[in-house]
This record gives C-alpha cells, structure tokens and sequence, in this order.
C-alpha cells in the first residue's frame, strides 16, 4: 500500500516590493552564514577552543 502525498497549493505571485523585500532578507542571512562559516572555520584552523579551556 502506497502512501500518496497530498498535492501542493497553487502558488501565488509576490508583488514586487515583497519580492524585493524577500531578496534581501535572503542576501542578509547570506551574509550571516558566510561570517558564521569564517569564524568557525578559522576556530577548526588556529584550535581557539583549545587556547581557552582552564589548564
């Protein structure tokens, strides 16, 4: 017995300020993403985590 998925709503279309709106929202959590990825990677490089723990 196979399960069948219900079918997706009808899209509907952006006014252009909410388009515009939509993209740099998109754009500003890109950003974000970008500036969390370069501080964990340069944490995984120079071992920050390693540097903090009490001895």
């Amino acid at each position: 017995m196979s399960q069948q998925q219900a079918p997706a709503p009808a899209r509907q279309p952006l006014y252009e300020h909410a388009a515009e709106s939509a993209r740099a929202y998109a754009a500003a959590e890109r950003a974000k993403a970008d500036v969390l990825a370069s501080v964990l990677e340069d944490i995984a490089i120079f071992s920050v985590g390693s540097r903090l723990r009490p001895a």
